[in-house]
C-alpha cells in the first residue's frame, strides 16, 4: 500500500493587483523592513471577495533568510505594521 500527501491543486494563475507600503533601513549589518500595509489586493476567494494575505521576503541567493508576516484573515486591504529583520554580514575589503 502506498501512502502520500494529498495537496489541493493550484489554480492556473492568480490575479495580481494591489500596492504594498514598505519602509527599509540598513544599519549595523541589519536590514530592517517595516511592512506597513497593503491595499487593493486581488481576492483569491471569489465567493467572499477576500484573501488571507501575508508578506514573505528573502534575500537571494540564500533563501534561508526567509521572513514572513502574520497572515491577515479575510481581507484585501490588510494592515500589517510588522518589522522583519535580517542580519547581513558584509565582507571587509582591505586595500
Amino acid at each position: 500500500m502506498a501512502y502520500g500527501v494529498s495537496r489541493r491543486p493550484k489554480p492556473a494563475y492568480y490575479e495580481i493587483s494591489g500596492e504594498v507600503e514598505l519602509m527599509f533601513q540598513f544599519r549595523d549589518e541589519t536590514l530592517t523592513v517595516r511592512v506597513v500595509k497593503a491595499v487593493g489586493l486581488a481576492a483569491v476567494d471569489k465567493s467572499t471577495q477576500s484573501s488571507n494575505p501575508y508578506v514573505k521576503m528573502y534575500l537571494l541567493p540564500n533563501t534561508h533568510t526567509k521572513r514572513k508576516t502574520k497572515v491577515k484573515q479575510k481581507t484585501v486591504d490588510p494592515t500589517f505594521d510588522q518589522t522583519l529583520t535580517v542580519s547581513i554580514v558584509l565582507p571587509i575589503i582591505i586595500s
